[in-house]
């Protein structure tokens, strides 16, 4: 097992390595060559000054020569010194005459490169009074993680804060999964999405002409922007990238520029103007258009976008609401609602409010009670709220007082109190706690609390703080008695660095599981089950329409008794899509080595599952494969499956009708289990089947039927029925 380990470990080292090598060498090409590019630009600006030089100095001597040449071989024809001096004299005189127009010639150049230095000055005085212009308000308006700015003329990055003035030359960087907004004139966004780096070229402001410019160079990442009409305002508004430039006619578009040094401009709405920085090719686009400019090359034809790309661009939501719009404006009248509907609308307080209630026995000290429950769960922002507010009728008819007469039964009353959502910066729930998983899944996987409820009403907590570099997730089963709790806290050590543009997403994680009493005897034979882990993931992929991560888990399960084995599932594959989540790993576990340990059923299993933890076996190597679905809130599914060497796989699936299609049918649930499967068959002994169906009698009230089968080992079918009340409202 240690080999397995050790060699797995390498595997993600090597793979570490690998990634990081090749964002190194892609910088570092880069940047080779940038400076090759400088050097050739230099040699080829020398080699043309030497070759106007050449040129000057040659000309005049060429002439000289000329000259002297044809004396020469007059000298050959005439007598010798009386033609000699006759010739040079007026030589000499020429050459004494071109000398006085040489000088009279510099004097004269020397008059315009005088002017030419008094304009060089006067441009340059121009352009120190354009720096002094006043600049177009810019600041900082939103901010969410790592988003970084450095000044003009420093070489230092400093954090930025919101409502922070920014001016020319400013550059800023946002990290992994980050985000900022600049606002413009008090009026004009631009949203600068996650790892993006920009320069503010330009936010110039002429008071005397009443108008505005602003130019944005894009080095890397995505900025949308949302610029009001320039017309009447006179402004300018250009983003500039190493392959395009494009200019604003309209009111928003996205620009993005990917490594490979590619442009994209998609325009939201009006009119956007694109062209190239070689060709200079101009090409409008449109509304919900887009076009692409390479390195060196001319922009592609506009196109419209696909519905797919349109919901990736954020663009469909606002198109759908302009045609809501639209619709409202043309219709002049509302049309009318017939009675029967009005009545089934929900009034606005209800819309973050359901309301259920339920008819039951329980028995207290021995005695049997009727039950009647009312269930409220509601919302205010990011605050959720559910109660049970139950009340037990004995066979005289009258009320239990003792659930109701101390401050501590309104507190037992209440399921549970939450902030906030999973995945949240922040989360904390209170109360009860169902489908809690940590990590991925391998020591924790679907804790619940409520699988007694309402014998058993415990109050836990679950915990959970993103901070981007590192966060904590964790949970404890009962504040008043704590006996199993979990703690997972993770680093992101690379987020936010540009130069590992994969790695900045890795995250590596520690998981600690204890029970503190295993078989629920108050502790008094000093029996715990304690499983610690370790856990990596690389996010391959993250978007709205498909997420892909890789990752690795490892873990170890310890008791009193006993230091139990060890379990690896690497590599780990999570692919997320609108519709289904689909879950896979290929694991490695000694036979004492349960994965998931603490799951749904932990609190029925906790007395005996330790028993189950037997050694001695030869490990199991296998694979365990996991699919949800939600179909547009209407059918929900679920099934997983699992096949380990040495025994025979395991399977399980469960569908949901979530919406009510069929006016009378308020419930539709089928579940499927079968362990140790030799031969698929539906008929085994370690067949569980179950089915559920609610049929509305009177309104809100329903019957709720439950049926589950199972056989011996004989496959005589033993079956369970029961029905009970329930009401919606």
């Amino acid at each position: 097992m240690n080999n397995i380990s050790s060699r797995i470990m390498m595997t993600i080292i090597v793979i570490f390595v690998l990634v990081f090598g090749f964002n190194l060498g892609v910088a570092q090409e880069e940047k080779i060559d940038k400076e090759s590019i400088k050097i050739t630009e230099e040699m080829l600006m020398e080699e043309k000054e030497k070759e106007i030089e050449k040129k000057k100095a040659v000309e005049p001597k060429e002439i000289e020569t000329k000259k002297i040449e044809e004396i020469k071989k007059q000298e050959i024809a005439e007598p010798k010194e009386m033609k000699k001096i006759e010739k040079i004299k007026p030589l000499e005189k020429e050459r004494a005459s071109e000398d006085k127009k040489a000088k009279s010639v510099e004097r004269l150049e020397e008059r315009p490169k005088a002017k030419e230095e008094r304009t060089i000055k006067e441009k340059e005085a121009k352009e120190i009074t354009k720096v002094v212009k006043p600049s177009i308000p810019a600041k900082i308006s939103f901010l969410a993680g790592s988003v970084k700015v450095k000044r003009a003329k420093t070489n230092k990055w400093v954090n930025a804060k919101l409502n922070m003035i920014l001016n020319s030359s400013d550059e800023i960087c946002t990290g992994f999964d980050s985000q900022g907004v600049i606002t413009l004139n008090s009026e004009d966004k631009v949203t600068i999405k996650a790892n993006t780096h920009i320069v503010l070229s330009l936010l110039e402001k002429d008071e005397k002409e009443d108008s505005w410019a602003a130019t944005l160079k894009i080095w890397l990442g995505e900025v949308r922007s949302h610029i009001k009409g320039l017309k009447e305002r006179r402004g300018q508004y250009h983003i500039e990238t190493v392959s395009a430039v494009a200019g604003i006619r309209g009111t928003d578009f996205i620009v993005i520029v990917s490594i490979d040094k590619v442009t994209r401009v998609i325009c939201a709405e009006g009119e956007v103007e694109v062209h190239d920085t070689v060709f200079m090719e101009k090409v409008v686009l449109n509304k919900n258009q887009i076009t692409m400019v390479g390195l060196n090359k001319k922009p592609t034809l506009p196109r419209e976008l696909t519905e797919e790309e349109l919901m990736k661009f954020g663009i469909i939501e606002k198109r759908i609401e302009k045609k809501e719009a639209k619709k409202e404006e043309i219709a002049e009248k509302p049309a009318e609602v017939p009675e029967e509907l009005k009545k089934k609308e929900k009034p606005a307080w209800r819309k973050n409010v359901n309301l259920a209630a339920e008819f039951g026995t329980e028995v207290v000290d021995g005695k049997l009670y009727q039950r009647v429950s009312f269930q409220p769960e509601f919302s205010i922002g990011k605050v959720g709220v559910s109660l049970d507010a139950f009340v037990l009728i004995d066979e005289n008819n009258k009320i239990r007082k003792e659930d109701w007469d101390e401050f501590s039964d309104i507190i037992e009353k209440t399921i549970y109190v939450r902030y906030g959502q999973k995945k949240d910066p922040f989360y904390v729930k209170l109360g009860g706690l169902n489908g809690v998983t940590l990590g991925h899944g391998m020591i924790m996987n679907n804790y619940s609390n409520l699988i007694n409820y309402p014998n058993e009403r415990k109050k836990g907590i679950e915990l959970g703080v993103d901070r981007k570099i590192y966060g904590i997730e964790g949970m404890v089963d009962s504040l008043r008695k704590v006996n199993i709790y979990g703690v997972r806290a993770y680093v992101r050590p690379l987020a936010g660095k540009e130069m590992a543009y994969l790695l900045n997403k890795l995250t590596v994680g520690g998981t600690f599981c204890l029970d503190r009493d295993p078989d629920e005897t108050d502790n008094e034979d000093n029996k715990y089950v304690a499983i610690m882990g370790i856990d990596t993931e690389l996010p391959l992929k993250e978007g709205k329409i498909l997420s892909i991560i890789l990752y690795a888990d490892a873990a170890k399960i310890k008791s009193k008794t006993d230091k139990h084995g060890t379990g690896i599932a690497a590599p780990g594959l999570l692919i997320r899509i609108p519709l289904a989540i689909f879950k896979a790993e290929y694991r490695i576990m000694d036979s004492d080595f349960i994965p998931g340990y603490f799951n749904y059923l932990y609190e029925i299993e906790r007395k005996t599952k330790e028993s189950l933890l037997s050694s001695g076996k030869p490990e199991k190597r296998g694979y365990y494969a996991e699919f949800t679905s939600n179909i547009l809130n209407i059918i929900s599914m679920s099934a997983n499956y699992e096949d380990y060497s040495y025994t025979n796989p395991n399977l399980s699936a469960r569908i949901k009708l979530i919406k009510r299609i069929i006016p009378q049918l308020t419930l539709a649930e089928a579940s499927y289990s079968q362990n140790n499967i030799e031969h698929l068959k539906l008929k085994t002994p370690n067949t569980y089947i179950e089915w559920k169906f609610g049929y509305s009698i009177s309104g809100p009230v329903s019957l709720i039927y439950t049926y589950s089968l199972t056989y011996d080992k004989d496959l005589n079918p033993q079956r369970s029925m029961s029905i009970t009340t329930r009401i919606d409202f």
